[in-house]
């Protein structure tokens, strides 16, 4: 009997799914007028009488015909527009395994690329900015488990069961759509699955005009928290339909300048930098095109594509006037507390910044990888480590939270499970590059000169000699190699690219301190503070600095950098 129920309840289901019963209800009501009608003007005409009974009859005739076209038109039109969504080849009612489905947690949600079906595929940052936005916005909520922005991006264009999705992230519901964007008419499709047996929660198609795409966003967001029985505090309804412009075409720019930014590179920053520039031109009151520069700002300086001074504090500005114009954007507070930290070393207050972000988006990973360093550079090496877990909780498929955690490792000192997290960022893509240069930091402390020497080699084949910090290791493998003369080189290439760009003077003290040439080390460290070098924060935990540490001269220079009292 449970059975047969629960089988009624699902045929019940797919009807409502299909538009079945909204059809059995329009046509009721419309064969009832029809009927009433004719009664009505039977006697009037002097109609006969049989005229009565034969449109009962026809309207009882056509019932199962309606019936049946309702259903197989909706089931074609499904089929029609699946080159629109994703294939995930699993049927409905195909239930997970139960292994998978014991890692699962309850009210969680990855929110897949939306796919460009426009004619010219000429939209794919307009669907990158609509799936972002939508995991920014159910982020908001304290209760819902939403998957980051980069582990949801690692599906995109691949054809993924969605139990092996469900798996992968230990999520409940997945929603996929697609846009097909044509002048200004818009058409977006959204499906709400979910993984444990792949039946559709909801699913629904928008033909608007481009000026509703916030409406639609609005009501995808809505529809999710209404299917999955979610409460809503008022604070968090709130900020979930909150508008930050009404110009579209400041929204649209701020979409390209999200889609520049996250490819990291300093071309993809620099085009992401002018596209937010240009949305605040259009809207000056955007406050997320300003919290989007205070980003780009930080990255650039962070990989020391522009001096500290250039970057961080029109980072701070950014941020502030994002702050004063949406006093809640998690994003502004955590670019605060990056330039607290990098910029001003004041990481008490980098802290309590880094704190209001998460407390206001807890699943915001970006902050929860920065309040590790934050920790790190400090010696709170366990604090650390456990928030770099939590980063990778949120997401668990972004190789640089791998990375990150196992820099949080090699800070404290242990290098075994340092490289055991390199390894499986590699596993998970082995031509991640920068993998392979941390970890000849670990192998360089674990006195595996070989080994280091080689991961190095490696990575400048590939990547080449324009970063310091590669040009930086290579020479300090030199130096423990005792091959004076090839550190000393590195220190000459180093000098001459600084005569082109801003160049890290960290990286001349480190390789001056293990050539044993301490007064040129000392001018660097002083240069390096004095021009508020991001890198200088890690003087007090790097282990390479081990056997100086009680020097009275260094141990001024971490005073100066508040690292100790």
């Amino acid at each position: 009997m449970p059975g047969r129920l629960n089988n009624l309840s699902k045929f019940w289901q797919e009807l409502k799914r299909r538009r079945v019963i909204r059809v059995i209800i329009v046509y009721a009501a419309t064969g009832f007028a029809i009927i009433e009608f004719i009664d009505i003007i039977t006697e009037p005409l002097k109609l006969p009488e049989w005229a009565l009974i034969f449109s009962i009859v026809m309207v009882a005739v056509g019932f199962p015909i309606v019936v049946i076209l309702a259903w197989v038109s909706n089931n074609s039109r499904k089929e029609m527009e699946q080159t629109e969504t994703f294939d995930h080849g699993v049927e409905p009612g195909e239930t997970i395994r139960k292994s998978d489905a014991d890692l699962i947690t309850e009210n969680s949600i990855v929110i897949l690329p939306f796919q460009d079906m426009s004619p010219n595929k000429d939209n794919e940052y307009f669907c990158d900015g609509i799936t972002e936005e939508i995991i920014n916005d159910l982020t908001q909520i304290k209760v819902l488990h939403v998957v980051s922005r980069t582990s949801s991006f690692s599906f995109k264009g691949k054809n993924i069961d969605v139990r092996e999705i469900g798996g992968k992230l230990g999520v409940a519901t997945l929603l996929e759509g697609s846009v097909r964007k044509s002048g200004n008419r818009l058409r977006i499709t959204a499906q709400l699955i979910d993984i444990k047996n792949g039946y559709h929660l909801w699913s629904e198609r928008f033909d608007r005009e481009l000026e509703d795409i916030f409406e639609i966003q609005d009501e995808i967001s809505m529809q999710i928290v209404d299917k999955l029985k979610i409460s809503l505090k008022p604070e968090e309804e709130k900020v979930l339909v909150k508008r930050y412009t009404n110009d579209l075409e400041a929204h649209n720019l701020y979409l390209k300048g999200r889609y520049y930014w996250n490819k990291i590179t300093e071309k993809g920053l620099t085009v992401g930098m002018d596209f937010f520039k240009q949305a605040i031109q259009k809207d000056p009151e955007y406050a997320l095109a300003y919290s989007g520069m205070a980003d780009c700002y930080c990255r650039l300086g962070w990989y020391s594509y522009l001096s500290p001074e250039e970057a961080f504090p029109n980072a701070r500005d950014a941020a502030n006037k994002a702050l004063k114009i949406a006093d809640h954007l998690a994003e502004a507070y955590a670019s605060m507390a990056f330039v607290s930290m990098c910029y001003d070393r004041d990481y008490t207050k980098a802290e309590k910044e880094i704190k209001q972000a998460i407390r206001l988006n807890p699943g915001y990973a970006e902050a929860h990888f920065n309040y590790s360093v934050n920790l790190s550079i400090n010696g709170r090496h366990k604090e650390s480590i456990a928030e770099a877990i939590k980063a990778l909780e949120i997401d668990p498929l972004t190789l640089m939270m791998y990375l990150n955690l196992g820099m949080r490792h090699y800070y404290a000192r242990e290098f075994d499970q340092s490289l055991e997290y390199m390894n499986k960022s590699l596993e998970m893509d082995p031509g991640f590059e920068i993998a392979h240069y941390y970890r000849g930091f670990a192998y360089l402390q674990k006195k595996m000169y070989q080994e280091a020497l080689t991961e190095i080699r490696r990575v400048i084949s590939i990547l080449g000699r324009n970063n310091p910090g590669f040009l930086g290791l290579l020479g300090i493998i030199h130096a423990f190699n005792s091959n004076r003369a090839a550190a000393e080189k590195v220190i000459d290439e180093l000098l001459e690219q600084s005569k082109q760009k801003y160049i890290s003077p960290f990286w001349i003290a480190v390789l001056y301190f293990v050539l044993d040439e301490k007064e040129p080390l000392f001018e660097w460290l002083e240069k390096g503070y004095k021009e508020h070098d991001v890198l200088m924060i890690f003087l007090k935990v790097d282990p390479i600095f081990d056997p100086i540490q009680s020097d009275p001269r260094f141990q001024g220079m971490l005073k100066k950098m508040n690292l100790i009292k």
